[in-house]
């Protein structure tokens, strides 16, 4: 079972969205989100909020569930194999996050699923 984790965000991708509340997702596993803000390069064009939640799955490897302020859904983010991404992690991180199937998305982004 995936558990609570500060994952390096540097190796991480999105491989799925998930159309869940994010805030009700975090109370619901316990987890309090780190917070960035995001400054797209115009003085007068306000920060936007990103928040990720860090996990560590069984297999040792990485993901993070993650929203910007604006975005409907947020994103299941993994890290790479190669070129693609293991299907059994986006299932563990959706088991442990406790949302059904019909609220998770894999994203077409050209990489393999394995």
């Amino acid at each position: 079972m995936a558990r609570l984790f500060d994952a390096p965000t540097a190796e991480l991708m999105p491989a799925a969205e998930c159309t869940a509340d994010f805030d009700t997702v975090c109370v619901r596993i316990g987890a309090r989100p780190h917070v960035d803000y995001i400054a797209y390069g115009k003085i007068r064009k306000p920060k936007k909020r990103f928040q990720r939640v860090g996990l560590r799955l069984d297999s040792g490897r990485f993901a993070e569930i993650a929203k910007t302020d604006g975005d409907e859904h947020f994103t299941i983010e993994l890290q790479r194999k190669g070129y693609g991404f293991y299907l059994r992690e986006v299932e563990e991180v959706r088991h442990f996050i406790q949302v059904s199937e019909t609220e998770v998305k894999r994203l077409d982004n050209g990489l393999e699923w394995l």
